[in-house]
């Protein structure tokens, strides 16, 4: 496995920047995003929701498996792409608790929320 180009301290520094610059332009400063830097992960970046009031965990993956492109322009459009997800939070939250996670309305859903997040942060990069 190919590493990113940078170390975990540097990599984990780049990120926690782009974190505290886009929390405010997103006005989502009263979010906690704790940031940890992992080996293996399904993805280069994944939010997971925490049992507390407005808080996630940031987890971000330090190894390149597809050898694909790593560059900070790249991990600043995984970094809104994750903070985009906490706009659409509530109604995640609404809906994951409405429908079984492995249903098909949750299935739909998810895609959904996906394809909208993806879209929002292409707007918000142009």
């Amino acid at each position: 496995m190919k590493h990113c180009p940078w170390d975990d301290a540097t990599l984990q520094s780049k990120v926690q920047a782009l974190i505290d610059k886009w929390l405010q332009i997103l006005g989502l400063q009263n979010w906690n995003v704790v940031l940890e830097i992992v080996g293996e992960l399904d993805g280069a970046m994944q939010l997971s929701r925490v049992p507390s009031y407005r808080k996630v965990l940031l987890s971000v993956r330090n190894q390149n498996e597809h050898e694909l492109e790593f560059s900070e322009a790249v991990m600043e459009r995984n970094v809104v792409h994750e903070l985009v997800h906490l706009l659409v939070d509530p109604i995640r939250s609404l809906m994951a608790h409405e429908f079984e996670r492995d249903g098909l309305i949750w299935m739909r859903y998810h895609n959904a929320e996906e394809t909208t997040v993806d879209e929002l942060t292409s707007l918000i990069l142009r």
